[in-house]
């Protein structure tokens, strides 16, 4: 059983006090990682305890045990004199009936001699059934035998941080405490000793009002910590083949965490036939630093790597390719800067991965470009070309890097430096949404070569990407030349620019045209009905719009095109937004949502995500608000730097501002800062300006002079573009206004009829209510809320009540309705008459969990007991990840209400069971 500390803390007093009382014994083996409080956890219970205890090590001899523990005054002679002279298990244990109620606590069992771990594991089975005498062993592994072995988890995020500020008597900057956990993982003595080295270093330092922090170097280490794992880690008693399969585990680990470690693999790099690898890690495993998922803890692994000498990691980075050229080609390449391979056998190895990989363009396309490196002239720039062709598409910063070095080749063929033009110009726009780097780019092409059909084309797409749809027509209006002759993707492109610019009619004009092209292709046919959906539907030809929209997700389902399907679900739900349908908008976003994760489409699936957290947010349902937030942001910030991910960013400054929690603020402004700062890498000014919006909010309370100067900057921008940014920016004035203390109800006014405008009801609305309180107007706040509890929209309740404390009312019941989980025979939920089937093992795994915790009376099952009961073998990281998608697919598949979310982890939501009708 797994525990965190709280938790044991809890069973331990429960189970002590049985002790106590003489109602029964214990004995259990606590394990843990070093470091982790084991001894703590157990002696800060006993510290105070109204029975006497007593603590030895597991190395110490038992005779010296017997004469350090108490004597009663009332012993029998026999035993008097067996205490001198024998030490035997019957001995010791009398001594401890006589002393009852009393524990013995055996600290370091994995330490001791397989004879004295014998001895220890025997008294301990013969104290269990003995009333008011308590045996515990700790240990960094669990006892494998009948005694009971509880493990004892790292610190979480918030209990860290709490530990923490224990120490220092105060609050802590977020993001030091952050810092500390990724690298502590949660271990408190090496979570106080990270902390105590920064403080030395002056990264972490207070000036008397309170604490600052500076980010240290990423392979900060204090020597203490350094110097215990290094302890553990490097015994003289060691064989070679531990030696080898552990330096092997730590190369592979820290190069391609994400390969699929198994022992064949694993035996291959390190040198060793597969009966010498069990062998070893059975070994690594009985000395605490192995477990079924690899080290015990993640510094274990750098430091056995930092430890490597450079002659060990190329011989192991040369297995390491040997092996997974054959067996996992695409992490091959990882390993061949360390190995030193000839440079001849490193391209080999390279292009024979890239061939392998023919199913993974983008892998094999990134390998062909490391190839690359060691060509040059015409080989290499044939290369990169190949290269450029996928990357482009899934990679453009990459993809410019290689058009640039292709450009920097001598002697190119005019055909190979004209398409490196048009890649290195594709990537900017791409990456950047600047149509006047992209011209300063294609100058580059050849004069004769700036007029044709290519370049106004492709100067059309950029313009369209860039956000220049007026500009794009008019170049096309001046071409007519081209309009007989255009290729449909072009065509395509004047569309989208009919109907961003307001030309609704010509719009469907064009597509009626296009779409009667002989030669369309499926593709093209697909692009072209999406667009005149969303134009119909700002004709007000909602029908028909609907009819059309479908018939573009039929197409797409039908070639497979995920992405497409996801896009299009995605685009239909934001037509919705503005129409009020928030059921069939929720609907059409979680369908895109796993489109677009099938896809592999990060960025819009986050953004699918980000939609669903609004839902939920502007419903009152704050925390699974903040767990989609939170998944979109994690899956965001693994990759490089999006608008997707500064729009999660933005939402989150929002949403905490918004919360009024501990550490609402502090989360506020990191997001705020971020965000700013990816903007401006980015280069997008309406970003820059939304963010510069969002910081000024994020500093009202401690910067209100840097806050208005922000705001002025980004007003100008802001106010221009018809979308929520507008009125948003207004809202930002009003409330600076009110900490300026200044009149703000004329701003509050301008934001609402912006919003109301634009038709965004639910931020018109929550303004209204903020101007009521501006003016302690309760019948315009009373308005407000009432079309807040009509739309069942809860957030707006609860914002009224806070303002108005004489407006609470009865909560408003959610709109979902109960269902019923059948587990007695095939998993089953049936709801409002219908019956769907759960799939997938994991859904089931997790509902029978929730559904066993309800039927033993708790009220919820924590986080981290589910991922040890559904992801035993991952990492937590991952299978935490992977518990909250299961969650979401359970969610999205028989509705929100079949699971919701506790202060710590979930429990079964607003369902009933027919094993509980059975049970009654």
């Amino acid at each position: 059983m797994s525990l965190p500390n709280a938790d044991l803390q809890l069973q331990l007093q429960r189970r002590l006090a049985s002790v106590a009382v003489r109602r029964s014994g214990l004995a259990f083996c606590l394990f843990g990682e070093a470091g982790i409080g084991k001894t703590s956890a157990v002696t800060r219970l006993l510290k105070n305890a109204p029975y006497q205890s007593a603590t030895t090590r597991a190395v110490t001899l038992v005779a010296q045990v017997i004469q350090n523990l108490p004597r009663p005054k009332r012993i029998s002679s026999w035993l008097e004199a067996k205490l001198e002279t024998d030490s035997s298990l019957q001995t010791l244990l009398s001594l401890l009936e006589v002393n009852a109620p009393f524990v013995l606590l055996v600290e370091d069992w994995h330490e001791a001699t397989p004879v004295a771990q014998d001895f220890w594991l025997r008294l301990a089975l013969a104290a269990q059934p003995k009333k008011g005498v308590a045996v515990i062993l700790t240990s960094r592994v669990a006892v494998e035998s009948g005694l009971e072995s509880l493990r004892l988890l790292p610190l979480d995020l918030v209990s860290s941080t709490a530990l923490l500020e224990a120490e220092v008597g105060a609050v802590l900057p977020l993001e030091a405490s952050a810092w500390i956990f990724s690298k502590a993982a949660g271990n408190p003595l090496f979570t106080l000793e990270f902390f105590r080295h920064l403080a030395r270093q002056g990264l972490l330092w207070n000036d008397t009002k309170r604490w600052h922090w500076r980010e240290p170097p990423n392979d900060a280490m204090p020597l203490t910590v350094e110097a215990l794992i290094e302890q553990l880690l490097f015994d003289p008693s060691d064989s070679p083949e531990s030696r080898l399969a552990l330096q092997a585990r730590a190369l592979l680990e820290i190069r391609v965490p994400q390969l699929l470690l198994d022992s064949d693999i694993w035996a291959q790099v390190a040198g060793l036939d597969l009966p010498e690898l069990e062998l070893a890690e059975l070994y690594l495993r009985r000395r605490g630093i192995l477990n079924t998922s690899g080290f015990v803890h993640p510094l274990f692994r750098e430091v056995t790597f930092k430890q490597l000498s450079g002659a060990d990691r190329a011989a192991l980075a040369t297995r390491a390719v040997q092996v997974l050229q054959v067996l996992q080609p695409e992490f091959a390449a990882e390993f061949l800067t360390e190995s030193q391979l000839p440079p001849k056998t490193a391209l080999n190895v390279l292009l024979s991965c890239a061939n392998a990989l023919k199913s993974q363009p983008t892998r094999a396309a990134q390998l062909k470009a490391k190839a690359a490196q060691f060509l040059s002239g015409q080989p290499k720039a044939k290369l990169l070309l190949e290269a450029l062709e996928v990357l482009t598409h899934s990679e453009p910063k990459d993809a410019l890097t290689l058009a640039e070095s292709i450009l920097g080749i001598p002697d190119l063929p005019d055909a190979t430096r004209v398409n490196a033009i048009y890649y290195a110009t594709s990537a900017i726009v791409t990456t950047t949404r600047n149509i006047a780097a992209a011209e300063t780019s294609l100058a580059r092409l050849p004069e004769q070569q700036q007029n044709d059909a290519r370049y106004i084309s492709s100067l059309l797409g950029y313009l369209m990407m860039c956000g220049q749809p007026t500009r794009a027509l008019e170049m096309w209006q001046n071409r007519p030349e081209l309009h007989d002759v255009a290729e449909t993707s072009v065509l395509i492109h004047v569309l989208s620019a009919l109907m961003l610019t307001g030309q609704i009619q010509q719009a469907e004009n064009l597509s009626l045209s296009i779409l009667r092209h002989p030669k369309l292709l499926p593709r093209e046919r697909m692009s072209v009905l999406n667009i005149r959906a969303i134009s119909l539907a700002q004709m007000g030809q909602l029908g028909l719009s609907e009819d059309v929209a479908l018939e573009a997700i039929a197409l797409a389902e039908q070639l497979e095109q995920h992405n497409a399907v996801g896009a299009m679900l995605f685009n239909r739900a934001l037509t919705l937004e503005r129409s009020g349908q928030r059921e069939l908008m929720q609907d059409h976003a979680t369908r895109a949502l796993l489109a677009l994760e099938k896809a592999g489409n990060h960025g819009l699936a986050a953004q699918a995500q980000l939609m669903l957290a609004n839902l939920d947010f502007e419903a009152g349902q704050d925390d699974r608000a903040e767990e989609r937030l939170n998944t979109a942001y994690l899956s965001l910030k693994q990759g490089a730097e999006t608008p997707f991910l500064v729009a999660v960013e933005l939402f989150l400054v929002r949403f905490h501002l918004q919360r009024q929690l501990q550490y609402s603020q502090t989360l506020a402004l990191k997001y705020a800062r971020d965000a700013l700062r990816h903007a401006q890498n980015l280069g997008q000014p309406k970003l820059i300006a939304s963010s510069q919006t969002h910081l000024c909010l994020a500093l009202l309370h401690t910067e209100i002079r840097q806050a208005r100067e922000y705001l002025e900057t980004a007003k100008p921008v802001l106010l221009e573009i018809p979308d929520s940014h507008s009125f948003y920016v207004l809202s930002a004035q009003a409330k600076l206004l009110e900490a300026e203390q200044q009149p703000a109800i004329l701003a509050w006014q301008a934001a609402i009829a912006r919003a109301e405008e634009l038709g965004f009801l639910f931020d018109a609305n929550c303004y209204r209510l903020e101007l009521a309180r501006s003016e302690q107007n309760l019948a315009l706040a009373r308005e407000a809320m009432l079309w807040f509890t009509a739309q069942g929209l809860l957030h707006g309740v609860y914002l009224a009540e806070r303002y108005f404390p004489e407006l609470k009312t009865t909560e408003v019941a959610p709109k979902e309705t109960d269902g019923r989980l059948e587990v007695l025979g095939t998993m089953q939920i049936s709801k409002a008459g219908l019956v769907s089937a759960v799939k997938g093992q994991k859904r089931k795994e997790l509902l029978a969990v929730l559904l066993e915790a309800r039927l033993v009376g708790r009220s919820e099952v924590k986080t981290l007991e589910l991922v040890d009961a559904l992801y035993p073998n991952s990492p937590e990281e991952e299978a935490q990840v992977s518990l909250r998608q299961t969650v979401f697919k359970a969610r999205a598949a028989h509705g929100a209400v079949t699971i919701s979310t506790t202060a710590n982890g979930y429990a079964l939501g607003g369902i009933s069971s027919d094993a509980e009708e059975f049970l009654a």
